[in-house]
């Protein structure tokens, strides 16, 4: 199961429900790093990863919360995090829609300290989580 809350301004009219964790609706891991990873690494790089996968590898994945230092926006994407060959590992890399620049995870919790997208106050997060799946 993963969590929703709702991020707001309480100055401006900025809103939006986030899902974070995992869902039952997510199966093999690899599958979703292949999704999320073929303009990242090359064919035969893959291929690799995928012969090393079942031996000595461990993928984790959920949705979480992202922010843009640039533009401020808050958004929820799909943390991919591949580890193989003992001690080597990979995360998925996400780039802001509108700026194109790297995201940063962010915890709920931090959320405060980040200035809304419209108006610049700091965000507020509902506490008054529900789940989802």
């Amino acid at each position: 199961m993963g969590i929703g809350m709702k991020i707001f301004c309480n100055k401006c009219s900025f809103e939006k429900e986030v899902y974070l964790g995992k869902g039952m609706s997510f199966f093999d891991g690899f599958d979703i790093f292949l999704e999320y990873s073929p303009d990242i690494i090359s064919d035969s790089e893959l291929k690799r990863l995928n012969s090393v996968r079942r031996r000595r590898s461990k993928i984790d994945f959920y949705k979480e919360l992202y922010h843009c230092h640039k533009c401020n926006n808050i958004s929820t994407n799909l943390y991919v995090e591949f580890i193989y060959d003992i001690n080597k590992k990979f995360i998925i890399e996400h780039l802001c829609h509108k700026c194109e620049i790297p995201l940063e995870v962010i915890a709920p919790k931090d959320v405060r300290q980040k200035p809304c997208p419209i108006c610049g106050e700091n965000l507020q997060i509902n506490e008054d989580s529900f789940l989802w799946d």
